[in-house]
């Protein structure tokens, strides 16, 4: 290698070197201006990212869950007095505003068709007198056909006792006479029933005993028969074999002597031949014979069968008919005793007939000594209901005397008057409103509620009550009474929230005390108190956020950082934006409020909110005192 080319590979290398650094330089360079820019740019995201918010302090509240409705003021037992007759107004005995107790004087009435009225009950008066000495003359004309009647019938009981007893003891021997003969008769129906059972009980004898036996023997004889008719059939077709066999034999005879002619066969093959055509004659002659025999017998049998049931009929057929004849005697006995009754009967009857006669006769005085004697008792009652109807005619003209003097309406309560309706000269009938009253020492509130919510009010719940206006006074009171069943919207008589036309349930609201302001018959509205909970963890509405599963409140935790926490929530105070938290909070913890303009996720870093002006109110602080007037449960 020569010196030049040397020169110029150190050369190489050298230039080589000092581009390795320079690039290696240029690396670092670019690495730690792209590390500067990461630091830059997450501390400048980082500053980004931290969100201002509201921190709220959990307190401790009161919630209410009420309902409001509006009803309807009157004072305790406010009624209106109407006029109780027709009459004039004489005079008015109190004013509007006055206090009145029991039995006070309130009105004076008076009424001019009075006096017209009695001069017709003097009238009246004399046309009774008149009637009463009428009424007198009656009795003595009762009393004398009364002694008339009661004569008669003493005859008649004196007729009756010397007549009745011959009569009755001559049929009570005709009587005893036909009992006799009957006591005779019933011996013969005795007898002939022992008759009937023993013809029958020999009947059954024969059935259980004896006809069972021949019944075995028939019923084995047929048996007999029908092997007998088997064993027939088998030696009949025996015969028609033995028959055919002998027809076969002979065929075969003949052609062996035709043969045999003719020279084919020997002489011992036609021997051989006939032998068998006289053997099969003489199977078919036995078989004949024992088919005769076996017929025979059958025919022995068949008649020992007839013979049999013939027997069992017979004997059978004179039992009953002795059964039959037993039971005719007793039935003709039965018929005897029958007639022999019913002759006593009618002797029975007869004597009865002749003693009713005679006791229809007496019985017919009686009645009319009996409708004497009511004739009599009507005209003593028609006199005292005269006189009844005199003395209380006279007690109602004394009655007109004093209603004509004066009609004076009293006070049924103590109370106060509320409004006057007449004036003296005004002429009132019985629907004419004379004046109302009431008791101003209590004070109620008729209400018509929704059926939604009166299946929520219950006796002696807490309700405020409270009359509209600028100087807005609230009353306490409690729910008095709630009807059990609901009025049509058609029928309800005072105002309500309700909607016109929607059933209502009516409701009474008592006040704890006369308000003193409020005028009866003024609408007011009233809050009833469902449920109320005091120092209970409570936070607004505000902070609670139910998008998810199950309702949850951003805080900060340690980090500065926001934070999910379940809660569980109870009663809900809308009025007052309020929810209460039955777990997942205490009082004293602080809340996230979250801004209206960012959402919240988990991580974001969050720092408090201060205002710059601190006079103002911030959102951590609430009134302490605030009208609870509305709120619902949550679910």
């Amino acid at each position: 290698m020569s010196a030049n080319e040397t020169l110029t590979k150190e050369n190489a290398t050298k230039k080589l070197k000092q581009g390795m650094r320079w690039l290696t330089l240029s690396a670092v360079l670019a690495i730690a201006s792209l590390g500067g820019w990461w630091l830059y740019s997450r501390t400048l995201k980082q500053s980004s990212n931290v969100v201002e918010v509201r921190l709220i302090t959990v307190k401790t509240d009161t919630l209410e869950e009420p309902i409001n409705e509006s009803g309807i003021l009157e004072i305790g037992d406010q009624r209106i007095l109407k006029s109780p007759d027709n009459g004039i107004v004489e005079k008015v005995l109190v004013k509007m505003g006055d206090r009145i107790a029991i039995g006070d004087e309130l009105i004076l009435l008076r009424s001019p068709d009075r006096e017209t009225k009695l001069l017709e009950h003097q009238y009246n008066t004399q046309e009774k007198e008149l009637a009463l000495v009428q009424q007198r003359q009656k009795i003595q004309d009762a009393e004398a056909e009364l002694a008339l009647k009661q004569e008669k019938l003493q005859d008649l009981l004196t007729e009756y006792r010397s007549n009745s007893e011959t009569q009755r003891q001559q049929k009570q021997l005709e009587i005893q006479n036909q009992q006799l003969s009957i006591q005779n008769q019933r011996q013969v129906v005795i007898l002939a029933q022992e008759n009937f059972k023993q013809a029958n009980e020999k009947l059954q004898q024969f059935i259980k005993e004896q006809s069972s036996d021949i019944q075995t023997q028939i019923r084995q004889k047929k048996l007999d028969i029908q092997k007998q008719q088997l064993n027939l059939e088998n030696l009949a077709e025996k015969v028609r074999e033995a028959e055919l066999n002998v027809t076969e034999s002979q065929e075969q005879m003949q052609q062996a002597e035709d043969l045999y002619e003719r020279g084919f066969i020997a002489e011992n093959e036609l021997q051989r031949d006939r032998q068998e055509v006289r053997s099969n004659l003489a199977i078919l002659r036995d078989a004949q014979l024992t088919l005769t025999t076996f017929q025979i017998d059958l025919n022995n049998s068949q008649l020992d069968l007839q013979n049999l049931e013939k027997k069992l009929s017979e004997e059978l057929v004179t039992l009953q008919m002795n059964v039959k004849e037993k039971q005719s005697n007793l039935e003709t006995a039965n018929i005897q005793i029958k007639n022999q009754e019913n002759t006593l009967n009618s002797l029975s009857i007869s004597a009865q007939k002749i003693e009713q006669e005679l006791e229809d006769t007496v019985s017919n005085a009686r009645e009319e000594v009996a409708q004497a004697e009511i004739k009599l008792r009507d005209a003593k009652l028609d006199l005292s209901n005269s006189i009844i109807a005199l003395d209380k005619h006279q007690l109602e003209r004394q009655k007109i005397e004093q209603e004509i003097i004066a009609r004076i309406v009293t006070a049924p309560i103590s109370g106060k008057v509320l409004n006057i309706a007449v004036e003296p000269g005004d002429v009132v009938d019985r629907s004419k409103e004379l004046l109302i009253i009431g008791d101003p020492n209590r004070e109620v509130v008729k209400l018509q509620i929704s059926t939604l919510n009166a299946a929520k009010v219950k006796p002696n719940q807490l309700a405020r009550i409270s009359l509209a206006g600028p100087d807005e006074e609230i009353f306490t009171g409690y729910v008095e009474t709630v009807s059990l069943v609901a009025n049509s919207g058609s029928s309800q008589s005072s105002g309500s929230s309700s909607s016109s036309g929607n059933a209502t349930v009516a409701a009474t609201v008592r006040l704890d005390s006369p308000s003193g302001s409020f005028i009866p018959g003024s609408r007011v509205s009233v809050d009833i108190i469902l449920e109320q909970r005091e120092n209970v963890i409570a936070v607004e509405t505000s902070v609670v956020d139910n998008s998810g599963s199950e309702p949850f409140v951003w805080v900060r935790n340690a980090e500065g950082k926001a934070q999910k926490k379940s809660v569980k929530l109870g009663l809900e105070d809308l009025t007052n934006g309020l929810v209460e938290v039955t777990s997942g909070l205490e009082a004293g913890d602080e809340v996230i409020l979250p801004p209206v303009d960012r959402e919240l996720t988990e991580g974001t870093i969050v720092k408090e909110f201060k205002p710059e002006n601190t006079n103002q109110p911030s959102e951590n602080s609430r009134p302490a005192s605030r009208p609870t007037r509305r709120g619902r449960r949550r679910n």
